[in-house]
């Protein structure tokens, strides 16, 4: 079984950003939900997806304005040291 691709469509990623690790994004563009092939086991919905996708737009829209300067390593899902951050945020 083959881990998902992932791709943003609105941001679209510059080409510069990809293979970034700050970024989270693959040479291709598509988002980097995994940090290595073998931890992807076939078990995650089409939800936990959406979940750690939703997650990287959040972190790449705050990496945007500057108010952070990398992404958190496993994914703002499961980290709340930003959660103060983005409290009442616009994005």
């Amino acid at each position: 079984m083959a881990q998902p691709v992932l791709f943003p469509l609105d941001p679209e990623p510059p080409v510069e950003r990809r293979t970034v690790h700050d970024w989270h994004l693959n040479g291709d563009g598509s988002l980097c939900l995994l940090r290595t092939v073998d931890l992807w086991n076939g078990r995650e919905t089409a939800a936990d997806l959406v979940v750690k996708a939703s997650g990287w737009f959040i972190e790449y829209m705050l990496m945007e304005r500057g108010l952070i300067e990398a992404m958190t390593e496993n994914g703002i899902h499961s980290n709340k040291s930003l959660d103060a951050l983005i409290r009442g945020l616009d994005l």
